[in-house]
Order: C-alpha cells, then sequence, then structure tokens
C-alpha cells in the first residue's frame, strides 16, 4: 500500500490530553503524525521528545503560538509538498479517536469523493469520557454537530483547489468556518461519515491562561467583523461567492491590524 495520510496536529500543552490522543492514533494506512508545537511548556515538549522517537511522529517547534491558521498551513505545506500525502486529518490536541476512526474517513471519502468528512463527536451526545473510554462503549450517531478541524479529513483535490487556511484569522476563531465556506464554493461537499467517531474535550487546545483567555476576547469582535465583510455576513449568512465581493487583495486596513495583532502576542526580547 503507498498511499501515505498525514495528521496535523497543532500542540500548546494539553498534556494529558494529548496523551489520550497518541495512545488513540491507529491506521491500516502508513501515516505520518505532524506535531506543530506552538510554544508548549516544558513537561509537553518532554513528552513531545519522547515519542518523537516513534517513527510515524514529525516535530517542528515555533517558540511560541502563531495562531492555528499558520500551524495548519505548516502542516498542510510538509504534507502535500514534502511527503506527497494522499489525505490530511486535521486534529486538535484534545481529541480522542474512536476504534477505526481513520480508516473508516478515508474509506467514506474514496466512496463519496466528498470535498471533506468528518466523525461522529459523541461529547455533544451526552456520553462523558470515562463512559466513552469505557469497555463496552456503543457510538451514537445521532447528532448532526461537526468537529469542525477539530477532526476531519481532505483529500488532496481539495487541497488543490482551496489552498490554505487565511492567517488573517489570528489566533484563531472563524478560520474553519471560513475554509469551510471556501471548500463549499470551489469543490463541494462536507459530509459526516457514518461510522466514525470520536472525543472532543472542548475548545481549549489553544491555551488557558487568563493573559490568553483575554487577548482572544479582544480578538474575537474583530475576527467577526473580518469574516463578515469577507463574506458578506457571518457563518451561514453568507452572500459572497468572492472574498470582499471582489477580485482584490484583502483591504489594507485589515492587513495592517493583523499585522499588529501578531506584533502584540510576540515573546518579548530580553
Amino acid at each position: 500500500m503507498n498511499e501515505i495520510y498525514s495528521l496535523i496536529i497543532p500542540v500548546l500543552d494539553r498534556l494529558e490530553e494529548l496523551k489520550l490522543l497518541y495512545n488513540s492514533i491507529k491506521s491500516t494506512y502508513p501515516i505520518k503524525i505532524l506535531l506543530i508545537d506552538n510554544g508548549s511548556g516544558k513537561e509537553t515538549l518532554k513528552y513531545i521528545s519522547k515519542i518523537s522517537k516513534d517513527p510515524r511522529v514529525i516535530v517542528t517547534f515555533d517558540g511560541f503560538n502563531k495562531g492555528a491558521s499558520y500551524a495548519r498551513n505548516k502542516g498542510l505545506d510538509f504534507a502535500f509538498k514534502t511527503l506527497k500525502s494522499k489525505g490530511v486529518f486535521f486534529i486538535d490536541s484534545d481529541v480522542v479517536l474512536g476504534e477505526g476512526c481513520l480508516d473508516e474517513l478515508i474509506s467514506f471519502q474514496k466512496k463519496t469523493k466528498a470535498a471533506l468528512v468528518f466523525p461522529y463527536d459523541q461529547k455533544v451526545e451526552g456520553f462523558t469520557f470515562e463512559q466513552f473510554a469505557g469497555k463496552g462503549f456503543a457510538p451514537s450517531f445521532k447528532t448532526k454537530t461537526l468537529f469542525g478541524t477539530g477532526c476531519c479529513f481532505i483529500p488532496f483535490s481539495t487541497f488543490d483547489k482551496v489552498g490554505y487556511f487565511d492567517e488573517m484569522f489570528f489566533p484563531v476563531y472563524f478560520e474553519d468556518m471560513d475554509y469551510f465556506y471556501r471548500i463549499k464554493l470551489e469543490v463541494g461537499e462536507l459530509l459526516l461519515c457514518p461510522g466514525a467517531f470520536g472525543f472532543h474535550f472542548g475548545s481549549q487546545t489553544i491555551g488557558k491562561s487568563d493573559d490568553f483567555s483575554k487577548y482572544k476576547k479582544q480578538r474575537f469582535g474583530w475576527l467577526m467583523d473580518y469574516y463578515r465583510n469577507k463574506w458578506g455576513g457571518l457563518p451561514g449568512k453568507e452572500k459572497f461567492k468572492k472574498s470582499f465581493n471582489s477580485d482584490k487583495f484583502t483591504p489594507l486596513p485589515y492587513l495592517l491590524a493583523h499585522l499588529q495583532g501578531q506584533k502584540d502576542r510576540q515573546p518579548s526580547v530580553g
């Protein structure tokens, strides 16, 4: 079997969840696990160094948080251009994969030719992680709630048409909705895979410090406004078929504000 698939996993601490995720990664296909570290602490780095001995694992260290879009784009570049992967999984480090999840997603995408496929998130079914991990767990597939980029799979053909994430969505929020909307416009369907499931601890992958939480809140309104102006409405209410309803590059004021936002999050020197 010559097909190689890559898992793109941005990491910013959440060590105990990362351990659970790593132990749940199983596939009959050749896979590479791309860990993109965004400035984790000493204990997490120690663990990453340990699992880097796994020949499936490839690690990059950025030193500080450059945002979810940047991390995923870095993974996309390496997966498709260097490894020549047939497809990639976006997986957050606070997700645990259900039995056969990766293989189910690959098989389902091949069968349906969908642009992107998701597993079912068992947490929204009302299960606790203890129940999910317990012996005899039976997945339930009633929900229509999506993992988002917490866990999904795209083939190379989708990336070839849609390209990279918009890094203006920094450090996080709306970048996944933007990517999904572009997929719908340029490629096709996003589908739930009836045989794949996982457990998501919650949107905490990017860190829990008070300082960072305040920064995220400050950015949320700006990012919401950016999305609205880019697509003529918020997620689910978009009006534009082209970003900013034109062929022009992103308006300069947004670019300048974005660069300032990144500068505000740079580590101090000295």
